[in-house]
């Protein structure tokens, strides 16, 4: 429909179009002015109340290329806006495809966090153990049932149960190694 009216305003009589009131016994004209003179007439109305018609039809045209050039802005201003919209969708995908792989390194982290604590468990138990040996009162004193000779467990040991466990420290061994 808009393009009908684009082309009904270009086949239009051009100039400048005027309604111009003769009386009330006298039709009223419609002319097209180019400049200061009348062009063409382009119609011609018979009765008084008719002026009213005249008036519509005359600001036609212009009011026409007035509403035209308002919804032509307001079309702009929504393609912007879709477009503005695209750029807002595309951002935020991309927003989401970067916390999602934030998701996957922290998980990655927590995972490898877990596993650390694991092992750090696991050493903290055995040196708890060999603490426990060497704090247990029985490894100090002497053993002589089914000896040749007296013997000491902790002097038997010679700190090999210690030596076992700080071998075993796999993060002691990783940050020093």
């Amino acid at each position: 429909m808009i393009n009908q009216i684009k082309e009904a305003l270009e086949k239009a009589t051009p100039g400048q179009w005027i309604a111009e009131e003769h009386g009330w016994d006298n039709p009223a004209l419609l002319l097209s002015y180019e400049g200061d003179k009348v062009s063409q007439q382009i119609a011609e109305f018979g009765f008084q109340n008719e002026s009213a018609d005249a008036h519509l039809i005359a600001n036609a045209p212009t009011w026409l290329r007035y509403l035209l050039d308002v919804l032509e802005k307001a079309n702009n201003v929504i393609v912007d806006q879709n477009g503005h919209i695209e750029g807002l969708k595309v951002a935020k995908e991309i927003e989401i495809e970067n916390h999602t792989q934030s998701c996957f390194d922290y998980q990655d982290q927590i995972i490898k966090k877990d596993n650390e604590m694991a092992i750090l468990r696991n050493e903290h138990t055995a040196m708890k153990e060999a603490l426990k040996w060497y704090a247990d009162e029985k490894n100090h004193k002497e053993n002589v049932v089914d000896q040749w000779e007296p013997v000491i467990p902790i002097a038997k040991d010679e700190g090999k149960k210690a030596r076992a466990v700080l071998a075993s420290l796999t993060m002691e061994a990783n940050k020093n190694g």
